[in-house]
């Protein structure tokens, strides 16, 4: 479910079966975040996102569904369901990871959200949505997918009202004084088989039994 060259402001998913969505509000999670959130209407098996703000110019974005899509009748859920669409011509692949801790007593942070900006100014975060998001599990740990290429300045923000920005009544914060660049780094493996070997693989009959 990658589409390219996306323009619209709305999109639909079509599955094969009924559904249904529950607490899609509290699941639903995107990079680049959108704020408020997309609107969610379910029209016999499609489901209908309709977004209520501008999307930005060539980047890759990430909407991921958590646990809230089931099939109708027996509420089967469609775990970790994601659709990527980028709205120029590549989907962007590359990746960030990392753990939160507490400066004061080192153990993991969790449900913090990690945000990455493409402008470099101390205090973006107060000011400006992010360009990515990310939030920290059970472990503090974190991952960005879908980036593209460049040099971003990244905090940790427990938002407490879920604005994505640095508000005054939240205190908890955390920044590196560095930019991160992510890159894909290219490994080559070699064949070392000489030409027209034949591998044979031999099975246990009593597995199989």
């Amino acid at each position: 479910m990658n589409d390219t060259g996306f323009v619209d402001n709305k999109v639909v998913i079509k599955f094969n079966e009924y559904f249904s969505l529950d607490k899609i509000e509290g699941e639903f999670f995107s990079s680049p975040p959108f704020y408020p959130q997309p609107k969610f209407k379910i029209s016999r098996k499609k489901l209908i996102v309709s977004f209520k703000d501008k999307l930005k110019d060539s980047v890759t974005y990430r909407l991921e569904f958590g646990n809230a899509i089931a099939d109708f009748n027996e509420k089967n859920v469609l775990e970790n369901f994601t659709f990527i669409f980028s709205t120029y011509s590549q989907i962007d692949t590359l990746q960030i990871s990392g753990q939160v801790k507490d400066a004061y007593t080192y153990k993991p942070s969790t449900n913090v959200y990690v945000m990455l900006y493409d402008k470099y100014y101390d205090s973006v975060p107060a000011v400006e949505i992010p360009l990515y998001i990310s939030k920290t599990d059970s472990s503090g740990n974190f991952i960005f997918y879908n980036l593209k290429s460049g040099a971003y300045k990244i905090f940790a923000l427990h938002d407490l009202n879920k604005n994505f920005i640095f508000d005054k009544d939240e205190k908890d914060i955390a920044f590196l004084d560095t930019l991160i660049k992510p890159y894909a780094k290219l490994k080559t493996t070699y064949d070392t088989l000489d030409s027209g070997t034949v591998i044979t693989r031999l099975f246990n009959d009593s597995l199989f039994t």
